[in-house]
């Protein structure tokens, strides 16, 4: 029996479309409420819990609930799937979260399915095998010699590395006994190197099997009384280290060192890689470069991944400004979006992308908090999953959050290109809890690592102007001026589209710090 208000019915559907049938309240509160104030959330959510236990009077240890979280009872509770007609069409909430996250779900089960039947999104999914891109084949081996307390470890290290291989859409994972046939592309190798009562040091080698040439060596202590190893932030920080001198070793660079426009003559693999280098350069010609390659590559594979990358870089020309903010560039993203996503929703780059697109050119925010969550629980290990997670987070307040997703993604980052992207994120939410100490430690961070990547340039001459250093601002300014050529600190005060959204929150007093220390420093 379902109760009879239409919330209630909807906080029934997402208990059981969730993981464990269960789910935070604040959560729950955000969908079905995302217009009201806390207090509001909290009331509304306690008369729909009340109406719920009503109706299932009969049934009382069905419904659990606590301070934190509610869940239905695994043990009591069978969930059954209509296969025929639209996903919750009787339910009608018109909260714009909500109907986000339904139009998301509906998108999902609107995927070719084997047999054409359909799944309830609580189950695994079953999506149309992506056309196949021209793929790098690389054998994943391991010490036959492990101890038993060791095995654990590593099958987990195996598995997160396989997902993420999986994940670039270039990268093959094959068995290792195909060496005595076809030598793949990449043999990586993984051993137990040490190892006391606390940590476990792994040592990794990845080499080309036909020549026998070692292309990277690595090692990494893992502590292994944390937490379970699936979980395990060293262990997947080490998998992102690994992931990326993997990707790097395909990246097309031309004698002269300078990355050309497209890589004529380089297979599909290379292409991509070096594309995907090209957008986190955050360099518009680079960018431009990245939109050449993967808007040509398109035409002839249309793979979701490939979409994916497409509406990252598209984003970032958006909001960077490297090209106009016009339908033309909106309309171009969204047919990307579109195409990653229908044949790459379980995919955590697909989703992480699109919901940077989402957040940033839609202004989507609720969409973009779904994207990026799902992202996460496709594969946790992926920082990218965590930025966007942060970005939307920090977007409708939710500045701890949002710190604290920053703070993941950094981690897993560590020793990779992304560490400044991630950085600079850290940064951004710092700034929004008032911590400007940290804030502008890690904006440093972020520009010491590459130095004209002017996101964080625009937040440390904001953040210095707050601080009231002239000397620290004049220098971020001056920076920032040499690779944006039409800057100027009138600009960054008048120009609500300027981006440094998140700073806005300061209000008068930043306008008030930038004019005056700007007139101190004689900056326009």
């Amino acid at each position: 029996m379902l109760p009879k208000g239409s919330k209630t019915r909807a906080l029934v559907a997402l208990l059981a479309t969730s993981p464990n049938l269960s789910r935070p309240r604040a959560w729950i509160q955000d969908l079905l409420w995302s217009t009201r104030g806390s207090d509001q959330k909290a009331a509304s959510l306690r008369q729909c819990l009340a109406e719920l236990r009503r109706t299932w009077a009969e049934y009382p240890e069905v419904l659990q609930a606590d301070r934190q979280r509610i869940w239905l009872d695994m043990d009591r509770v069978k969930i059954e799937s209509d296969q025929t007609g639209i996903f919750l069409e009787d339910i009608s909430v018109r909260d714009p979260a909500f109907v986000a996250w339904l139009g998301l779900q509906r998108l999902q089960l609107a995927q070719p399915h084997a047999g054409s039947q359909s799944v309830p999104p609580s189950a695994p999914a079953q999506i149309t095998r992506s056309p196949a891109l021209d793929q790098r084949r690389i054998a994943i081996c391991m010490d036959p010699g492990l101890g038993p307390n060791q095995v654990e470890l590593m099958t987990a290290l195996h598995d997160m590395l396989a997902l993420m291989f999986r994940e670039t859409g270039t990268i093959a994972v094959v068995q290792p006994k195909v060496l005595e046939r076809q030598p793949p592309d990449r043999l990586l190798s993984l051993s137990v190197s040490g190892q006391n009562d606390v940590a476990t040091q792994i040592r990794a080698v990845l080499e080309t099997p036909a020549d026998a040439r070692v292309v990277w060596t690595g090692q990494k202590g893992i502590v292994t009384d944390q937490c379970a190893q699936h979980s395990n932030a060293g262990l997947m920080a080490f998998c992102n280290q690994i992931l990326e001198v993997t990707c790097q070793a395909e990246r097309f660079v031309d004698l002269a060192g300078e990355h050309s426009p497209v890589p004529a003559g380089r297979d599909l693999s290379s292409s991509v890689s070096f594309a995907v280098s090209s957008i986190f350069s955050i360099r518009s010609d680079r960018i431009q470069n990245a939109v050449v390659v993967l808007e040509d590559l398109v035409t002839e594979q249309s793979h979701p991944v490939l979409y994916a990358w497409l509406a990252q870089a598209y984003t970032i020309q958006y909001v960077e400004r490297y090209k106009p903010a016009d339908a033309e560039l909106r309309e171009r993203c969204e047919e990307a979006c579109r195409a990653a996503l229908a044949g790459g929703a379980q995919n955590s780059n697909v989703l992480a992308a699109v919901a940077n697109a989402r957040t940033n050119i839609n202004r989507n925010y609720l969409a973009g908090m779904q994207l990026a969550e799902q992202s996460i629980k496709a594969n946790p290990a992926n920082p990218l999953a965590w930025w966007s997670y942060s970005n939307a987070l920090q977007c409708v307040g939710r500045s701890e959050l949002a710190h604290r997703a920053a703070k993941n993604s950094q981690l897993l980052a560590d020793r990779t290109s992304l560490q400044f992207w991630c950085d600079f994120q850290v940064s951004v939410t710092a700034a929004l809890l008032g911590e400007t100490e940290a804030a502008i430690e890690h904006g440093e961070r972020a520009v010491a690592l590459v130095p004209d990547f002017r996101p964080p340039l625009r937040y440390l001459t904001a953040l210095y102007a707050m601080e009231g250093d002239s000397e620290a601002m004049g220098r971020t300014a001056n920076a920032l001026k040499s690779v944006e050529l039409d800057f100027s600190v009138t600009q960054m005060i008048e120009d609500e589209d300027y981006p440094i959204g998140m700073m806005r929150r300061y209000g008068k007093n930043l306008t008030r710090a930038l004019r005056n220390v700007a007139s101190e420093s004689d900056l326009d």
